[in-house]
């Protein structure tokens, strides 16, 4: 399987979860218009713990999938990724931030920080996504070669 495969498992649930993407008017417009969802280069996103934060997630995924591959080739293959991702939480703004794209979302439908962070202020929207559809997005003809 797909190291990406086991990395979603490992979060993935029973439930099929709904993601929420925080917007104001003009994006709610923009994604109703373009039936797409643009994503933002990490270098510039305004929190720089974002990245920490990402790089802490995918290394304690890491180390569930390692317990259970214990192959010389997935082994080496896990150090070099384990590295790349500490480097992520503790050295943020590295020249790995230039060709990562994220477009956030959030478990909660309804949260403060991200109303404030993303809604605009009065009038923001939070649109639901299934997770699984996202997921499945990365199969969509649409996407450029090594999304």
């Amino acid at each position: 399987r797909l190291l990406s495969e086991r990395f979603w498992s490992e979060w993935l649930t029973d439930e099929d979860p709904i993601l929420y993407h925080y917007t104001d008017a003009v994006g709610l417009c923009g994604i109703v218009e373009s039936t797409q969802l643009w994503l933002t280069s990490s270098a510039y996103l305004n929190d720089a713990t974002e990245n920490q934060h990402a790089g802490v997630l995918l290394r304690r995924a890491l180390h569930k999938i390692r317990a259970r591959d214990s192959g010389e080739r997935e082994g080496a293959f896990y150090d070099y990724l384990d590295v790349a991702f500490h480097n992520a939480r503790s050295y943020p703004r590295l020249d790995i931030d230039k060709q990562t794209f994220v477009c956030c979302f959030s478990t909660r439908k309804d949260s403060l920080s991200q109303w404030r962070g993303y809604g605009g202020g009065e009038g923001g929207f939070s649109i639901g996504f299934k997770a699984s559809a996202l997921w499945d997005l990365k199969h969509s003809p649409a996407l450029e070669p090594g999304f």
